[in-house]
């Protein structure tokens, strides 16, 4: 599951912008959370429910709407 996702990632959209360190970053946590998460509903074992609401920030042309539709 996981190398899968690596490889998903490498060439996802987002992964190729310059800069965006941090949200890179948080975005791979939270896919691996997520990956984590059906992992432990497919062996019945307990899950837990997660929202998330997200706020993309930032001054005009600072890529947050390519951010938030790649996302």
């Amino acid at each position: 599951i996981f190398g899968s996702i690596r490889n998903e990632w490498k060439d996802n959209k987002l992964n190729k912008l310059i800069g965006f360190d941090i949200v890179k970053k948080q975005i791979k946590s939270i896919i691996a959370s997520d990956v984590v998460e059906k992992e432990r509903e497919s062996k019945g074992q307990g899950v837990s429910v997660m929202f998330h609401e997200y706020d993309f920030g930032g001054n005009p042309g600072s890529a947050k709407t390519t951010v938030a539709k790649t996302f």
